[in-house]
């Protein structure tokens, strides 16, 4: 063989027995960034936490941490407990979960969990639905409320009036006695 063949067949060697590199380096940042997410999901720092995690499923999802970090990651989401809590990035991490490699039965947790995080947002658009409706309501009541009380002082006032006015005829009426006596006097 020539140099030029040995060489191929060198570069060919090595390139086969490498194969896929594991990187040890990845595996331990990884898990710096696991165990940082799992101390600061005690100490109730969910969305801190949650960044943890989702960090691991950005930057290594070659890693074995790869499934529990998504795993974390779709239950934060769904935690109400959470303040930036995302129904709907929890059904997407929930189904990049149910994609992976798991047990039947884990996969069939998901599947439930799905359909309940599913009927809770369909709840909660109800709910927000119901509440803007409600909200007109008691925008229709309070102007109403305002428009009959404005209409009782009216009437308050009418009746002020006729009474004044009736008042006044009757002290008419009196002067107009009065002169007919007067008249009938003389």
């Amino acid at each position: 063989m020539g140099r030029l063949q040995v060489t191929v067949v060198v570069m060919l060697f090595l390139a086969g027995c490498s194969g896929p590199p594991i990187d040890r380096d990845a595996e331990s940042r990884a898990l710096r960034h696991m165990l940082l997410a799992d101390t600061l999901q005690r100490a109730s720092s969910l969305p801190e936490a949650m960044l943890e995690y989702d960090l691991v499923t950005e930057l290594y999802p070659k890693t074995s941490y790869y499934p529990l970090a998504v795993r974390k990651t779709a239950l934060l989401y769904a935690n109400p407990g959470n303040p930036v809590a995302n129904d709907s990035a929890a059904l997407y991490w929930l189904g990049v979960y149910r994609q992976l490699s798991i047990p039947p039965d884990e996969r069939q947790t998901i599947d439930l969990f799905q359909t309940l995080i599913t009927k809770l947002m369909s709840l909660k658009r109800e709910f927000s639905q119901e509440t803007i409706v409600a909200d007109s309501l008691a925008f229709v009541a309070r102007r109403q409320s305002v428009d009959l009380t404005s209409r009782a002082r009216r009437i308050q006032d009418l009746e002020l009036q006729l009474q004044q006015a009736n008042d006044e005829l009757t002290k008419l009426k009196e002067v107009d006695v009065r002169l007919s006596r007067s008249r009938e006097k003389k």
